[in-house]
């Protein structure tokens, strides 16, 4: 993950496309067994990819406006 962290210019269309290509060449040169095995892989890859590079929850606080601290939730 830190080596596709410092790509700044990657968006998350990127990978849409990056997939199409491993589709495509996977489809080519595999029987189609084998080849849906390395797409769903792929695929798997890219969603933990981008949910780690661009999804972002915001932090939890306290009721006194502080981080909270491991097991600690917001207050309702």
């Amino acid at each position: 993950m830190p080596a596709h962290l410092k790509l700044k210019d990657v968006t998350e269309a990127d990978f849409d496309v990056w997939l199409a290509l491993f589709r495509q060449t996977a489809v080519e040169l595999f029987a189609p067994e084998t080849a849906a095995v390395f797409v769903d892989r792929a695929e798997r890859i890219a969603t933990s990819l981008k949910l780690a590079t661009f999804f972002r929850l915001p932090p939890v606080v306290t009721g006194d406006g502080e981080p909270a601290g491991f097991g600690e939730t917001r207050p309702d």
